[in-house]
């Protein structure tokens, strides 16, 4: 099931509480790209600066995307507050899992029919299994 429109959700917590490889798992779980972030799929983490001239400066905030064949499925805004907490705002983006999907249709194809790929993720799985 992919989501109809952008989903957005912001939580505070304090700073160590703060993780986003969660839900960049649940997201590759939840819209079955777990098999496709292994092969096309990247993390980007940024700092983010303020300010227009030279007093620009890095802060504690950061953006943190997850793509899957270059588009952007996925992204974590996060804003550091006073005292050492977090608001951490999480966004699904509806139209780039459905972007994804269909660039990875022709993938998924071509993968099937490549046998050396096919062993190597026969392999991973057992691997898996037998953990």
């Amino acid at each position: 099931m992919i989501a109809e429109q952008d989903i957005v959700t912001q939580r505070r917590m304090q700073l160590e509480d703060f993780r986003c490889d969660e839900f960049f798992h649940k997201v590759m779980e939840d819209y079955d790209l777990l098999w496709a972030y292994r092969y096309f799929g990247e993390l980007r983490d940024r700092s983010v600066c303020y300010g227009m001239y030279s007093e620009n400066h890095v802060t504690d905030d950061a953006i943190h995307q997850l793509l899957i064949k270059d588009v952007l499925v996925a992204l974590v805004y996060e804003r550091r507050t006073n005292w050492n907490f977090i608001e951490a705002t999480y966004i699904i983006i509806a139209n780039g899992i459905r972007l994804a999907r269909h660039r990875l249709k022709g993938e998924y194809s071509l993968m099937k029919h490549d046998k050396t790929l096919r062993e190597r993720i026969r392999k991973e799985e057992t691997i898996k299994t037998e953990d």
